[in-house]
């Protein structure tokens, strides 16, 4: 009894899984692009190396180890 109790579960478990598995229809429409460009003032780039100049507020929190979302506002 105790088995068949056991068999019933792990295929009903089994079945389930299953079933949150299978792939719906994505409901929000796409298209492709044809190009993409993007500007920056942080950042420098050459053929060999790319240079990012953190603001001063971000060496402030990277020194104190603090999120600028939590640092006091001043």
């Amino acid at each position: 009894m105790r088995n068949i109790l056991i068999t019933t579960l792990f295929c009903t478990a089994t079945a389930l899984s299953l079933t949150a598995q299978s792939e719906s229809a994505d409901s929000i429409k796409s298209r492709t692009l044809q190009e993409v460009v993007v500007e920056g003032q942080l950042q420098r780039t050459s053929a060999t190396v790319t240079t990012y100049i953190p603001t001063s507020r971000q060496k402030n929190s990277a020194q104190t180890a603090v999120r600028p979302s939590c640092s006091p506002i001043r």
